[in-house]
C-alpha cells in the first residue's frame, strides 16, 4: 500500500438546511450495520478479506439522507467533509451524523474510479482498524485485460467507522469483459486471485464523431493548439493517454498565473470510463502527464477548460452598474463626485482613498478600497438583484475608465455577507489610474468556464 500522508483537512460543517433528523438503536435499525460480503479472500496467515461491494465514483456506508417516512425523533443534523492523502493519491470523506452519532459515510476518490469495500479480519477473526494498517499490509491490484496490472489506491478508511470498513480504488479499469480479475497479497503470503462481476459490463459504447488534428481554437485574448494525443504505459497505472496542447494569451502572465487559462481538464471514454485526475511519469528524460484510460476503450472525449478571473478585461455588455460619474482627483488620492445607482437594493456604496498599490499580482500602480451594502425590500427585489448579478457567491464588481468597453484592472475579493433580506461585499481594487481618469463601478455574474469537447479515435493515436 502506497504510503499514506494522513494530511486531514477539515473543511467545515454543512448544516443541511431544513432538514430535522436523529436516530438511535432503540428506534429502528442501525444504518452503519454492517452488510454480508459479497466474497472472502483468505491468506495463508489466516486472516480474511471480505470484499463488501463494487461502485464508480463514489461508495456509501450508512445513509445520506431520509430514510421513507422520515426520521423518528426531531434533532439537528449536518455533515462533514474531509480529506487525506497527497495530490496523486486523493480521498475526499463525508460523514452524515444523526443525533450526535454516525449516520453514514461516503468516500470519494473521483470520477469515473472503481472503489471496492473491503475490510480485513485478523486470524481470530476481529476487523482490523484500516487507519492503524502499516504500509505495504495490503496491497491490491487490478487487471486491465491486456497484460498490465493497476495498483489499487488505498486502503483508505475512517477511523469512526464500527466495523473499520475501507475502501480501495483504481482508475483506467476496463469495462467490457463481465468479470474483473483481482489479485490481493499480504506481507509474507502469496498473492491471491479472485473474480468480481464487472458494474460495466454490458454497457453500449457510445459513437462519437472524430475530430481531426491538428486542431485550434482561439478566443478573445487567447488561443489553444491541440496537436496530438499519444498513449503510454506506466508500470501500475496502465495505459494513459497524454495530449499535447498549448495555450497562449496576449495579456500579462505572472508566473503560471494569467487572467484567462486553459487545460486538459479530464477525458471520457466511449464505454463510460472518466478521468479527471492526471498522473505524471517519466518518459524519454522527460516528465509527462498522463490520463488513465483502459485499452478497451476506442474513443475518446477531451475536455478542454478555459477559465477567466476578475483579472480578466470583461466586456461592458451585461454589466449591471452601481456607481457612475466617478473622477480621479487632480492629486490623484481620491474619485470625486459619481453618484450611486440605488437600484437592485443597494444603499451604500463606498470608495477608499487611492493609494501606491501593495504589491499587486498583476502590473498595477494604485488601489482603493471598494465596498457595497444594501436591503431587498422584497422577494422579488431579491431575484431581480440575481438575475442581474448571478447568485450570490458569483458576484464580480468591474471598474471601468473613460468609458471604455473592458474592464480595467481587477477588484480583489475580501469578504461578504448575505441574510434573506441584507447583503454587503467589500474587496480592494488594483489597477492603474490617472488624475481625471472617469470612473464606473458595477457588478457581473463571475463569468462560467468554457468547455471545449475534442473526440480522438484510438486508431488515430499517434505514436511518441
Amino acid at each position: 500500500m502506497k504510503k499514506r500522508a494522513l494530511a486531514w483537512a477539515a473543511v467545515g460543517v454543512v448544516l443541511l438546511a431544513g432538514l430535522v433528523v436523529a436516530w438511535k438503536a432503540s428506534t429502528g435499525p442501525d444504518p452503519m450495520a454492517l452488510k454480508p460480503p459479497l466474497a472472502t479472500v483468505g491468506f495463508g496467515d489466516a486472516t480474511m478479506l471480505e470484499i463488501l461491494g463494487l461502485g464508480e465514483s463514489e461508495w456509501v456506508d450508512g445513509i445520506l439522507s431520509a430514510p421513507p417516512g422520515g426520521w423518528r425523533v426531531s434533532s439537528s443534523s449536518g455533515s462533514e467533509t474531509s480529506s487525506f492523502g497527497d495530490e496523486k493519491d486523493f480521498l475526499q470523506i463525508e460523514r452524515f451524523t444523526l443525533n450526535e452519532q454516525l449516520g453514514g459515510i461516503r468516500y470519494i476518490p473521483g470520477a469515473g474510479r472503481l472503489v471496492m469495500s473491503l475490510r480485513l479480519l485478523d486470524g481470530a477473526g476481529a476487523a482490523v482498524s484500516v487507519e492503524k494498517m502499516k504500509p505495504g499490509e495490503l496491497k491490491i491490484r487490478l487487471s486491465d485485460g491486456a497484460g498490465e496490472w493497476l495498483d489499487g489506491s488505498g486502503p483508505f478508511g475512517s477511523g469512526d467507522d464500527p466495523e473499520c470498513r475501507g475502501v480501495v480504488s483504481f482508475a483506467g479499469w476496463p469495462r467490457s469483459g463481465k468479470e474483473l480479475v483481482f489479485q490481493a497479497r499480504r506481507p509474507g503470503q502469496p498473492m491471491v486471485e479472485f473474480r468480481m462481476p464487472n458494474p460495466a459490463a454490458g454497457v453500449v459504447p457510445a459513437v462519437w464523431t472524430p475530430t481531426p488534428l491538428p486542431l485550434t481554437r482561439s478566443g478573445d485574448y487567447w488561443k489553444m493548439s491541440f496537436s496530438k494525443v499519444w498513449e503510454a504505459t506506466v508500470p501500475g497505472k496502465g495505459r494513459c493517454l497524454v495530449a499535447e496542447s498549448e495555450f497562449h494569451s496576449d495579456l500579462w502572465k505572472n508566473g503560471s498565473f494569467s487572467p484567462v487559462q486553459g487545460w486538459v481538464d479530464g477525458v471520457a471514454g466511449a464505454r463510460g470510463s472518466r478521468t479527471e485526475r492526471i498522473i505524471d511519469f517519466h518518459h524519454a528524460g522527460k516528465i509527462e502527464f498522463g490520463h488513465p484510460m483502459p485499452p478497451d476503450e476506442d474513443q475518446f472525449k477531451f475536455f478542454y477548460r478555459i477559465r477567466y478571473n476578475e483579472y480578466y478585461p470583461h466586456p461592458r455588455g451585461g454589466v449591471s452598474f452601481c456607481f457612475t460619474g466617478g473622477v480621479v482627483s487632480a492629486d490623484g488620492k481620491s474619485i470625486e463626485q459619481g453618484a450611486i445607482a440605488k437600484k437592485l437594493g443597494v444603499d451604500i456604496f463606498e470608495l477608499g482613498p487611492i493609494e501606491a498599490a501593495d504589491e499587486p499580482i498583476f502590473p498595477a500602480t494604485h488601489q482603493f478600497a471598494v465596498s457595497f451594502r444594501g436591503t431587498w425590500k422584497s422577494a422579488a427585489e431579491r431575484s431581480a438583484t440575481e438575475a442581474a448579478w448571478g447568485s450570490y457567491s458569483d458576484w464580480m464588481p468591474v471598474l471601468f475608465l473613460n468609458g471604455g468597453n473592458r474592464s480595467s484592472g481587477a477588484v480583489e475579493f475580501k469578504g461578504s455577507g448575505s441574510s434573506n433580506a441584507t447583503f454587503h461585499w467589500s474587496g480592494k481594487w488594483v489597477g492603474e489610474l490617472k488624475p481625471g481618469d472617469k470612473v464606473e463601478i458595477g457588478v457581473m455574474p463571475r463569468r462560467p468556464d468554457e468547455v471545449l469537447e475534442f473526440v480522438v479515435d484510438r486508431a488515430s493515436l499517434s505514436p511518441k
